[in-house]
């Protein structure tokens, strides 16, 4: 069962070479049961040549693709058609994996008859991490995804989102079900969901395991509530028919200003008792309510990247 690995990068040389370096010493696995795939989305510093360094490494076994469509669904797919393996995983530039990493996702699919795993992804910083964050619920923006130390099958009440920095799908899947839709963020939700309601088989196993390097610029606040925001507005863009059901004011379901003005008031209650993790909690997800009502509205913003 040979695995394909997709690497899409843009802009990050530095990071991409730890990628590929743990890439190259994997355990328990053949070098030749799987492949790397660097797709370079119009990066202007030296990836390219940082690929080609690796190349005598992999000895054969890893591409350099160009993808000049802007977005990683983009890359991914252009990936995909490239690769060859019954499995497609994806990392992304920033990441690092385990040693035991792609033996792990090739023993999980040989026993678990599922087309998408979530792996775990671990966060790493360049520093302490800031006071005001609480790791176990503001996950998303530095990539954490940690449900724990036993494997799980997603179900109607527990479903299993995955996300683009630790994601393994079954080819045989990706045909019957669609690969990635270009959405501008989040494209890894929304495949996820959209695979789920095919009726796709989903799980997620706590033993392939993926570290994510987050770079100090990402631990501040200010990250913390454009990436909140950017989400509201990006699940109003994904699930549009769940926000035009139901009653509206201002374009806007009242369901949601009636979440948001919930949040207000424990947001006000958490200010008043000094709780400073949280008060940022409850702020952030007030920023993602503020994306939501910006999505239905149809209005853009100037931090569209949070490059």
């Amino acid at each position: 069962m040979k695995l394909s690995v997709i690497i899409p990068t843009y802009n990050r040389c530095e990071c991409l070479k730890a990628a590929l370096n743990s890439l190259l010493v994997q355990e328990e696995i053949e070098p030749g049961d799987f492949e790397v795939l660097v797709v370079d989305n119009n990066s202007t510093d030296n990836t390219k040549t940082i690929v080609g360094s690796f190349e005598k490494n992999f000895n054969g076994r890893m591409k350099y693709i160009f993808e000049q469509k802007q977005g990683v669904a983009h890359a991914i797919n252009a990936g995909i058609i490239a690769s060859k393996g019954e499995l497609v995983a994806t990392i992304g530039d920033d990441c690092r994996v385990d040693t035991k990493w792609a033996a792990k996702i090739r023993s999980v699919f040989e026993t678990k008859n599922i087309d998408l795993l979530a792996g775990k992804i671990i966060a790493r910083f360049d520093g302490p991490l800031p006071p005001w964050i609480d790791l176990s619920k503001l996950h998303g923006p530095l990539a954490h995804y940690d449900k724990g130390e036993h494997y799980l099958e997603s179900t109607k009440d527990r479903r299993i989102i995955p996300t683009g920095a630790n994601t393994i799908l079954r080819r045989a899947a990706i045909d019957a079900y669609g690969a990635y839709r270009p959405a501008g963020r989040a494209e890894d939700t929304e495949l996820g969901v959209r695979w789920q309601r095919m009726g796709a088989k989903i799980a997620y196993s706590p033993d392939v395991v993926v570290y994510h390097y987050n770079e100090s610029a990402r631990l501040t606040k200010q990250y913390f509530r454009k990436w909140f925001f950017l989400c509201g507005k990006n699940w109003f863009l994904i699930f549009r028919e769940k926000y035009r059901s139901g009653r509206l004011f201002l374009k806007v379901p009242l369901w949601v200003y009636k979440e948001l003005l919930q949040c207000v008031v424990k947001y006000v209650r958490s200010l008043a008792g000094r709780h400073q993790r949280e008060t940022f909690f409850h702020e952030a997800i007030i920023c993602y309510y503020c994306g939501i009502i910006w999505g239905c509205f149809g209005l853009n913003t100037n931090f569209e990247n949070l490059r």
